[in-house]
């Protein structure tokens, strides 16, 4: 839409020389894809034989400049130096990391959505278990955070 065109079915017969040019390009792409991970396999086998400290100070170095990079902040080091003890300690304890990244990746769209929900029930939060699909997902959530607890600390009581 941003080039001038409508998308649709139309596009195919309107402008068949956009499409073929995306599908040729996607072979091409996925052509070269296929020779590169060919050479590059055996470049990363070989890589796998470096040891641990040169793994971990290269994504270290990564991780600084992502960080860094996506806003030119200091502050954004701060924080990823914050989730970085914090993810420390979550494996020191034995707390499963994937929940807290997933909580980090689908919080934001987790929120706006239940702010959206929100806002056309003009505040009424029962607008959650309105319907009996949207009750049985909530219980199914609760359920699923509630059972490894429950089931942790029936563990501890019989040992």
């Amino acid at each position: 839409m941003v080039h001038g065109l409508q998308p649709g079915p139309l596009l195919y017969s309107q402008r068949p020389d956009i499409i073929y040019g995306i599908f040729v390009a996607m072979l091409v792409t996925n052509i070269f894809l296929v020779a590169l991970s060919i050479v590059g396999v055996r470049m990363f086998l070989q890589m796998n034989r470096l040891p641990y400290s040169v793994f971990s100070a290269a994504i270290m170095v990564l991780c600084v400049i992502g960080a860094f990079g996506l806003r030119n902040s200091i502050d954004d080091l701060y924080i990823m130096l914050a989730c970085g003890i914090i993810g420390y300690f979550m494996k020191k304890l034995d707390f499963p990391i994937a929940p807290a990244v997933l909580g980090l990746v689908l919080g934001d769209r987790a929120e706006a959505s239940l702010r959206r929900s929100l806002l056309l029930s003009l505040g009424d939060p029962t607008i959650l278990i309105a319907r009996p699909i949207s009750a049985i997902l909530l219980a199914l959530a609760v359920f699923s955070i509630l059972y490894p607890v429950f089931k942790k600390s029936k563990m501890f009581r019989e040992s």
